[in-house]
């Protein structure tokens, strides 16, 4: 863990004996709730390491989805500083961003559209931009780690600033405000959202990383473990850990070790410290009462007007 009490950058992952990994859910303007928490965590980090203290200085890794990524962004955004930058936001803006801009990103009173997404998007795009201005994806404080799901190519496209640094995906060093705007661009709530790479030459055509993972904790991990087997001399405490039992083949491992005598360290996530934030329950959706016999009736054009995907998560 890279705590510290002075304005120093961060320490590289081989100092500490824990590689620490915050990751952030999304969840619309419910991104208030880890807001919150986090806001509490700085201020008894404060108590420990000064004023001077940030979220960003004591975790390796940030991950977040949709919101939770809008939030990961602004935690590592460097200030204007050259020499020696630290965190512009504190989390007592973060917080404030969400309620002062919240009703203006999300107006209550927003007329229902014939078509495309309920709100135009316009306030927060436009926020983003100037508060995040011309700040790149490597110059985050810390390792950022945003899913986003590209709609021309299917797939998801992870922004994350560990491969952004080599040569082979230079192309994913985009602006934080398109990568931000990108992940939270929620189907049916806010409009998808084009930009192109640094060198123009790839076009990312982009909506919610909820698209591509929800939770973003496999996402940030595998990351984690993709740059540990490039650099193994820079995660000594980890020469186990990118074997945690996270897959359906761990559990599996927990419930019959005798039948998997090769995975005999699979469950051993000691060196990692994970803190995964959610953004509260989601309301429960009633049952239609659906059987097999009902969906069977169904084509496409009936899968479309039956479900409301507005509430699937």
């Amino acid at each position: 863990m890279a705590g510290l009490n002075s304005s120093r950058k961060l320490p590289p992952p081989s100092v500490g004996k824990l590689l620490t990994v915050l990751s952030i859910d999304g969840g619309g303007i419910k991104g208030l709730i880890p807001a919150v928490v986090l806001q509490f965590l700085e201020g008894e980090l404060k108590k420990l390491d000064g004023e001077q203290a940030r979220i960003a200085d004591y975790f390796d890794v940030v991950a977040g989805t949709s919101t939770g990524g809008l939030i990961a962004a602004m935690l590592s955004a460097p200030d204007a500083n050259a020499n020696n930058p630290r965190p512009k936001y504190n989390t007592d803006d973060i917080k404030n961003f969400y309620i002062d801009d919240g009703p203006k990103i999300f107006p209550p009173n927003a007329p229902t559209p014939n078509s495309g997404p309920i709100y135009d998007g316009k306030y927060l795009h436009k926020i983003l931009k100037e508060e995040l201005g011309s700040i790149r994806l490597v110059q985050a404080l810390t390792n950022l780690v945003i899913p986003t799901f590209d709609v021309l190519r299917l797939r998801p496209t992870i922004f994350s600033k560990y491969k952004a640094q080599e040569d082979e995906f230079k192309y994913l060093n985009g602006l934080l405000s398109d990568i931000s705007i990108s992940t939270s661009a929620a189907p049916v709530y806010l409009p998808a959202h084009c930009f192109t790479s640094e060198d123009g030459n790839t076009e990312f055509n982009m909506i919610d990383g909820g698209a591509a993972a929800g939770n973003p904790v496999l996402v940030a991990l595998s990351e984690l473990g993709q740059e540990k087997m490039k650099h193994p001399e820079l995660y000594p405490m980890m020469d186990r850990a990118d074997d945690c039992a996270l897959s359906e083949l761990g559990q599996e491992k927990m419930k019959h070790p005798e039948l998997y005598p090769m995975m005999d360290r699979a469950d051993d996530c000691s060196n990692i410290l994970l803190l995964s934030l959610g953004c509260g329950v989601q309301p429960p959706v009633a049952a239609p009462g659906w059987t097999v016999d009902t969906v069977n009736q169904w084509n496409l054009i009936g899968w479309m007007a039956e479900i409301d995907y507005s509430t699937v998560q």
